[in-house]
């Protein structure tokens, strides 16, 4: 029997939701870099981060953490690098 009880979503669970973009699949099939998009209440804005999943292992690790929103991750053709564009909301310095 499910233990789960019905209750009303409300706004502060809307706040809470995560949505995922855009999946880029590496030149070798072997990760893919995506976005995430948040909803930050206090700031009365979204935030998206790039994040890269390894197919092998299941092992995520997220690539961006500055405020802004990170979007349109690209593979160069040999997998070694991923553009993105980005709009932060202060200076950062990142490669990746």
């Amino acid at each position: 029997m499910n233990d789960l009880k019905k209750r009303t979503v409300t706004i502060e669970d809307l706040y809470e939701l995560k949505s995922v973009y855009n999946p880029q699949i590496s030149p070798d099939r072997k990760s893919v870099v995506y976005t995430v998009r948040e909803t930050k209440k206090i700031e009365n804005a979204y935030e998206t981060q790039l994040f890269m999943l390894d197919l092998e292992t299941k092992e995520t690790k997220q690539l961006t953490y500055y405020k802004g929103n990170n979007h349109s991750p690209v593979w160069s053709p040999d997998g070694k690098w991923i553009a993105f564009l980005s709009i932060a909301v202060k200076p950062f310095s990142s490669t990746y």
